[in-house]
């Protein structure tokens, strides 16, 4: 699923999907939130808040960045926000198919069980916050 930004050119994302004619690639517009439930793996073209939505449903979180060699230096060589990313890799395609390939084969996350009527609304929240331990 790709799920794109606001201000990207929907055209030239048609022109490279039809570059891969044997994949089920499809366009989304659903919240992170939503994605996120039935996702295993995201990836990021550089930083993205979005991220955050998927590091807290427990799923594993990709920023692939082409920064440069002074943006990299200000960020000590990682993502802007690390907290939200597990794997930050820099113009390095060999490592993300490397990393998607490892990703993949693992098992798939659980799922979170959320009872809204709960009365003890803080196990609800501790539930949620162990998610990303």
């Amino acid at each position: 699923l790709i799920k794109p930004h606001i201000i990207t050119d929907i055209k030239i994302v048609n022109k490279v999907i039809k570059l891969f004619p044997e994949l089920k690639i499809f366009i989304t517009y659903l919240h992170p939130m939503i994605l996120a439930t039935q996702s295993q793996v995201v990836i990021s073209h550089s930083y993205s808040s979005t991220l955050n939505d998927f590091k807290i449903m427990g799923v594993k979180t990709i920023e692939y960045a082409s920064y440069n060699s002074q943006a990299l230096k200000l960020m000590s060589g990682k993502s802007m926000r690390p907290e939200y990313v597990d794997y930050f890799i820099n113009h390095d395609k060999l490592l993300l198919d490397k990393t998607l390939k490892k990703l993949l084969k693992e098992k798939k996350k659980e799922k979170i069980q959320i009872d809204i009527n709960d009365q003890n609304k803080n196990s609800i929240f501790d539930r949620i916050l162990n998610i990303r331990q």
